[in-house]
């Protein structure tokens, strides 16, 4: 039998004869699978393509603080203090000033007896205080929960209850349930009004 075969440049003969006898071996031995189940990759070939799908080696960043996203945060922080980190309505936020007014806020947070893996309810619009309030709950140890602040009472009731929060940050008057206390982000200057910085020319928002 005679079989000419015929491929773009660049494909080695030997690696097209290993695959048409790779595919030849596996129809023989078939026993009633549909050709298109069939595996007609050379092994070395496979290995060779899985070796390249996962890249070149890289350090393993294993320690808490390195995959959180706060130790990240902080990261960033030391390289770029000064560099744009939120940008909402005009109003620029530094990774410093960011960094510094999560602090403040994630220390009230812990005064008002929020723990590592409590919840705290965030009824907040999108805003630069909306960010430092989700870092300060992941600084404090807590999970976030989004909450619509213009939603119906019973709404907002029910999901504080099955989320269990007890403590939620508020920036305008929200109806929550009596059981959630409610901090207001208005009272402390760190949150209601971090420092910003002048947002450079033609810089988009981060």
């Amino acid at each position: 039998m005679l079989l000419r075969v015929s491929c773009r440049r660049g494909i080695p003969a030997p690696t097209i004869g290993a695959r048409l006898a790779r595919a030849l071996e596996a129809l023989t031995s078939a026993d009633g699978t549909p050709a298109d189940r069939l595996d007609v990759l050379p092994p070395q070939e496979r290995r060779h393509l899985l070796a390249l799908s996962d890249g070149p080696a890289r350090p393993m960043r294993t320690t808490p603080q390195a995959l959180s996203i706060p130790g990240r945060f902080a990261e960033h922080v030391t390289r770029t203090p000064d560099a744009p980190a939120v940008e909402s309505d005009g109003e620029v936020l530094t990774y410093a000033g960011l960094g510094t007014a999560s602090d403040a806020l994630a220390g009230r947070l812990r005064e008002a007896g929020v723990r590592p893996g409590d919840t705290v309810a965030l009824p907040l619009a999108r805003s630069v205080s909306m960010v430092v309030a989700q870092l300060a709950v992941l600084k404090a140890g807590a999970c976030c929960l989004p909450l619509d602040a213009g939603a119906p009472a019973g709404r907002l009731a029910a999901l504080v209850e099955a989320a269990d929060a007890r403590v939620a940050l508020i920036a305008t008057e929200v109806q929550l349930p009596r059981s959630v206390r409610a901090l207001d982000l208005r009272e402390s200057d760190s949150t209601a009004h971090p420092p910003t910085a002048p947002r450079p020319p033609n810089s988009p928002p981060t």
